[in-house]
């Protein structure tokens, strides 16, 4: 038991790493790449921690965010994982909307 525990260490960590720095965007600090790649890193914890519903929540909070943005890669990636999260939480026709929307974003020159 004491080994699982330590090996989680690292994950927890880095949780609460995304958490603050969350905390310090949503007061005002800090760029748009840095508030997608946190909300980003936020997403996938929650994904690779099972924790499907919240990292739907997540994923449609960075579509927000994307859909504010110039640079059609933050839509691209955010549709993308609005997609992903969807398949896996059941929302399967949503999930094809998400990702037909993440294709329209993709340009294979850049």
């Amino acid at each position: 038991m004491v080994a699982r525990a330590n090996s989680l260490l690292p994950f927890q960590e880095t949780v609460a790493a995304l958490t603050s720095a969350k905390s310090l965007l949503d007061a005002g600090v800090g760029s748009d790449l840095q508030r997608f790649s946190v909300l980003h890193g936020l997403c996938a914890s929650s994904y690779f921690a099972g924790k499907m519903e919240d990292a739907f929540a997540l994923a449609r909070q960075i579509v927000e965010f994307a859909d504010r943005q110039v640079d059609p890669t933050f839509k691209l990636v955010a549709y993308r994982l609005l997609g992903t999260t969807q398949v896996l939480t059941g929302r399967s026709r949503e999930a094809l909307e998400s990702l037909q929307s993440a294709e329209r974003y993709r340009d294979p020159d850049r």
